[in-house]
């Protein structure tokens, strides 16, 4: 199957940064689930190659990028990662406008 790539990029709301960096960090720090993550469980994504979240502060807003690589359409790659982490998704984008 054809690996795709998929970039968001989305502007955050100012006071929600550093929330948004913690939540984050809790999800970077145990991306398999084994103590803290309860959010985002990659395992369960069978089609990511490759994801991240980035905040970008240094071009003035800070923005949120996700980035990854998937097999699949991006339409499947949507359904799935709302499947697996609607709950969080929607903590993370809720942050951003």
């Amino acid at each position: 199957m054809l690996q795709n790539a998929l970039t968001v990029i989305t502007k955050i709301k100012q006071p929600e940064v550093e929330p948004l960096r913690q939540f984050l960090t809790v999800i970077g720090k145990d991306i398999k689930g084994k103590t803290n993550n309860i959010y985002v469980l990659f395992e369960e994504h069978h089609t990511t190659h490759f994801a991240r979240w980035v905040i970008i502060n240094e071009c003035g807003d800070p923005h949120l990028m996700f980035s990854s690589n998937h097999d699949g359409t991006w339409q499947e790659y949507i359904d799935l990662l709302i499947e697996k982490s609607g709950p969080a998704l929607d903590e993370i984008w809720g942050r951003c406008e």
